[in-house]
């Protein structure tokens, strides 16, 4: 590659340089940005995919706000 490169007028070596590592590093950032939003989006998704069906959930497997473990317990020990 030197050698093809050094063979070039100087101006053509750099337009040659810059736009093989531009091209590559344009796609490369351009991946990013699609890969990462559409990771976004599937978050946000799953997130009103889960609060919308949340009710129901609770409702299949007995659970209401009420349950055992948000009361408060009856006999405590006695400390005085």
């Amino acid at each position: 590659m030197t050698t093809i490169v050094s063979s070039l007028p100087t101006s053509a070596r750099a337009q040659s340089a810059s736009g093989a590592v531009g091209a590559a590093n344009s796609a490369r950032v351009w991946v990013a940005v699609v890969g990462s939003s559409l990771g976004a989006f599937m978050a946000v998704l799953n997130i009103q995919i889960v609060n919308a069906s949340l009710a129901d959930i609770q409702g299949a497997i007995g659970a209401s706000t009420t349950a055992a473990g948000s009361r408060r317990p009856t006999s405590l020990p006695r400390l005085w």
